[in-house]
Formats: structure tokens, sequence, C-alpha cells
């Protein structure tokens, strides 16, 4: 058929808004494409100098949605979820000369709320609600 058509066959089905529509392939590997773009974000903003404010801003705002269309329709898995939230507190702890900061308060301590934390979201109680929502 393809000599006839003269087209060429593909085996991979392609992508639809950055993850790959094989969903017979390891969940990993699915949503590997998620973190390796949260991790190109998280290093490019390191170049820069950012205040305290600016990181806050940058994460909540663009770290925190990257995942989010992934995460409106599959649960993540719990290892991606974890390494994606250490990545996301490496880069609020690191300084500009540092290659890795000092944690000075516990991830669960920055996802509180504002009274207690900076509010941060924990992404596997982000990828719950919004699973719950369109249930």
């Amino acid at each position: 058929m393809e000599a006839i058509l003269k087209v060429s066959s593909r085996n991979e089905l392609g992508r639809y808004l950055g993850i790959i529509t094989d969903f017979g392939s390891s969940k990993k590997k699915v949503f590997n494409n998620v973190r390796r773009k949260l991790d190109s974000q998280l290093h490019g903003w390191a170049e820069q100098f950012l205040s305290p404010v600016g990181k806050e801003v940058l994460i909540k705002v663009v770290a925190m949605a990257l995942p989010c269309f992934a995460m409106s329709c599959f649960i993540l898995p719990m290892t991606l979820c974890k390494e994606t939230d250490s990545a996301i507190a490496q880069f609020w702890w690191k300084t500009q000369n540092e290659r890795q900061g000092i944690h000075w308060v516990s991830w669960e301590k920055l996802t509180q709320q504002k009274e207690g934390g900076l509010g941060f979201r924990e992404l596997r109680c982000f990828n719950l609600a919004l699973l719950a929502k369109i249930g």
C-alpha cells in the first residue's frame, strides 16, 4: 500500500499538546517530555539573577503550569511528581554562584498556604485535584 500511494509509514503516532500519543509504552516514557521541558525552563532561569519574588512568580506561573494538561487527563507517576517537586525546590533554594542551594525549610512547609508557607503546589495533590474536577 505504501508503494502504491507513495507514502512512508511511521512507527510512532506523534504528539498531542506535548504528550506522546502512544500510551502502550511505559508511563515514565510518555511523560518524560514534560519533565524535560520543565528542566530546560528551570536551567534557563538559573542563568539569570532573580530575586526571591521573581523566582516565586516563575515557579507558580510557568513551572506549575507546564504539566497542567497532562495532569488534567492522566495520573502522573509518583516518581515523576517527586522528581519535579525536587527540581522546583532545588531551583528555589539555589543562588547564582551555587550548584545546589541549602534547603532551609522543607518542601512541605513551602507548599502550605500563605499563612505559613509560600503556596507552591504539590504536584501529586494538584494532579488528583484536576482529575477530581473532571470526574
